[in-house]
């Protein structure tokens, strides 16, 4: 069984592309070592991820996240064991969502805050709908 966490936090502190490039690096390089695999989005200064993997691992990992102090308010969405990976082959794609593809990749022309750091089955469904666009 496969292990997965689907969580949501702010940023502390504001990211320059050279540091969301250089934390990419250093996830991508930690996920192949652990065999995790998922996706990571970062939105208007909120991370949305899903990690997925061995059990130990992906608590690890997220353990490990907890703990880092570029994250703040980090909230799980939904985790749990399915039989097989969603994202087999990406040990940790990347996208940064412009104020204008908003809509392109939410379905909706704004998202607030609150869609997100509201009651989590709202903030799921929010982030499902995300995760529905890109293609596995």
């Amino acid at each position: 069984m496969i292990t997965y966490y689907v969580y949501i936090s702010r940023q502390k502190k504001s990211f320059s592309n050279e540091d969301l490039d250089l934390l990419l690096l250093n996830a991508r390089t930690y996920n192949a070592t652990k065999n995790i695999t998922g996706i990571l989005f970062y939105f208007d200064g909120i991370f949305i991820q899903h990690i997925e993997g061995n059990s130990i691992d992906v608590v690890g990992l997220f353990e490990k996240i907890n703990k880092d102090s570029r994250h703040d308010d980090i909230q799980v969405l939904k985790s749990g064991t399915v039989p097989e990976r969603r994202y087999l082959d990406w040990k940790m794609l990347f996208k940064n969502i412009e104020p204008e593809e908003v809509e392109a990749f939410f379905g909706a022309p704004q998202i607030k805050e609150s869609d997100l750091f509201g009651p989590k089955d709202k903030a799921y469904s929010v982030v499902s709908n995300l995760f529905e666009t890109i293609s596995v």
